[in-house]
């Protein structure tokens, strides 16, 4: 199954063993006594070798590497997506508030058979649309981050095979 991302230390075969590994292809973590692809690094939260690591994230307790770059990258997808329904909706109660105040009352008498005021709820809607501005723009911010960084490890990859006289020190 291929992945979703074009991501070059995503696109690599996932298995567990690579009989065809050279020399060069292998190198020794002292911190795991265990011998470990070229291209690994030692997370110290997790104390194991991570192929292609990216970073640790504390939100999620678990690494972001090769195997789990799709998911990660779905993750933040997901929860803009979610994000972005949640403040349309937030929205969307705040011009129904002005809009149609009397039904407004009525409906929230039957949903929620309490006394609700309506000023309670725009406080609340604002707040709520405030938040979820704040918390999409960070994650907004780190998903386009590592659109760039998909985008500049392609146009590397691509320049790499076209040109093989070319040196990862002409960048």
């Amino acid at each position: 199954m291929k992945p979703l991302l074009p991501f070059p230390l995503v696109m690599k075969d996932d298995d567990a063993i690579f009989p065809n590994l050279n020399e060069d292809d292998i190198s020794f973590c002292a911190l795991c006594d265990f011998e470990v692809k070229k291209h690994s690094k030692h997370c110290r939260t997790c104390n194991r070798c991570i192929e292609g690591f990216d970073h640790h994230c504390k939100w999620l307790n678990n690494y972001v590497g090769k195997r789990n770059y799709t998911t990660f990258f779905l993750l933040m997808i997901s929860v803009l997506l979610m994000l972005i329904i949640e403040g349309g909706t937030a929205i969307a109660v705040f011009i129904r508030y002005f809009a149609d105040k009397r039904e407004i009352v009525k409906e929230l008498h039957r949903k929620l058979h309490v006394a609700f005021s309506r000023e309670v709820l725009a406080t609340i809607c604002v707040l709520l649309l405030l938040l979820t501005t704040y918390i999409s723009a960070a994650l907004g911010h780190l998903f386009f981050f590592y659109m760039v960084l998909i985008r500049k490890v392609i146009v590397f990859a691509f320049k790499l095979s076209c040109t093989p006289s070319l040196n990862i020190n002409d960048f």
